[in-house]
């Protein structure tokens, strides 16, 4: 059921429980170490344009 790939609205709706219940199961799991959020990716914008290259892109703008 909280296998990385069902969202938390998924467990809700399979559970059948009320989404109080299951959203402070969910804090619970994760104050208690048992789960952890999936960390968050570093999108691409465009091409092959990364945020990381528009900020500095940014900054070289600003700096003229």
């Amino acid at each position: 059921l909280i296998d990385g790939k069902n969202k938390v609205a998924d467990i809700i709706n399979i559970t059948k429980l009320d989404e109080l219940t299951v959203k402070r199961t969910l804090y619970g799991f994760l104050a208690c170490g048992i789960i952890q959020r999936e960390k968050k990716k570093e999108r691409k914008i465009g091409f092959d344009l990364t945020k990381n290259l528009l900020n500095k892109i940014i900054s070289k703008i600003k700096g003229l």
